[in-house]
């Protein structure tokens, strides 16, 4: 299962029936039991419906979550199934097939070989488990990632259409400064960074509202941080250039016209 192992030792073939009984608990069992003191040696006592033998505590794991991702680390301890047999069992394998469920078949015909009368239920893959788990939230997060995408391009429509509106606005003003002799290059460059001067401080505006709300957002994503530079990244690039577009397209139109022209345009 991979568990990572903290301290002390895993299981061995010695921790049978006839051998002195062993425990190994997680993180979290050990820090409620124990505080921050060392638990490797200590001896915990378990009581299902009657008092068992005293365990020793050999080994301390990671905490696992072994109902749902959304769920916080609980308690838990594991021992020998020689030390503690019970009447079912879940079978875990490790495959390095391609297709896990290949070797079901196989499996099965090894527990038939011990016992003809044992019954097996239908194998199902650890990815296939995990997928049923988070099947909800993943189908709202794509929800949520649809609309949002569908948001971005509105965005950066309207961001388009706006600053373009207000650049081609100005068509009489550059052709006025065209006529006095300023410098075609020069007045592109100006209408250029106004228009990203005016993008940057609603980035800035944005971004930090995004990263203010996405605390909403936190308890449906597993170990995958809320604030992705990736994404923000990626937004801020689509409407800034977006509004270069808007901007630039429409100035270097503007200064390419007949100054004549252009102080007559109303």
């Amino acid at each position: 299962m991979k568990i990572r192992l903290i301290t002390g030792r895993t299981f061995q073939p010695g921790d049978n029936a006839f051998a002195p009984r062993v425990a190994i608990v997680n993180q979290t069992l050990a820090r409620s039991l124990f505080g921050n003191t060392d638990a490797i040696g200590r001896q915990i006592i378990i009581t299902r419906g009657q008092q068992h033998p005293a365990r020793t505590i050999v080994g301390i794991v990671a905490d696992t979550k072994q109902v749902s991702l959304a769920q916080k680390p609980s308690p838990q301890m594991y021992e020998p199934f020689l030390q503690e047999p019970d009447e079912s069992m879940t079978i875990l394998v490790r495959s390095v097939a391609g297709n896990p469920l290949a070797l079901a078949e196989e499996v099965r015909s090894r527990i038939w070989a011990v016992d003809k009368e044992l019954s097996t239920g239908d194998p199902v893959t650890m990815e296939n488990m995990i997928g049923d788990s988070v099947g909800r939230r993943r189908i709202t997060m794509l929800m949520i990632g649809a609309f949002g995408l569908v948001a971005m391009l509105l965005a950066a429509i309207g961001v388009y259409g706006v600053i373009s509106f207000g650049v081609a606005q100005r068509t009489r003003e550059i052709g006025i400064r065209m006529a006095l002799g300023a410098n075609p290059g020069h007045v592109l460059r100006e209408v250029v960074g106004q228009s990203a001067g005016y993008i940057g401080l609603g980035l800035l505006f944005g971004v930090a509202c995004a990263v203010g709300l996405t605390r909403f957002l936190t308890a449906m994503l597993f170990d995958v941080s809320a604030v992705d530079p990736v994404t923000y990244l990626a937004a801020g690039a689509l409407l800034v250039g977006a509004a270069l577009a808007a901007s630039y397209v429409p100035a270097l139109r503007a200064s390419k016209v007949d100054p004549i022209i252009a102080m007559r345009q109303e």
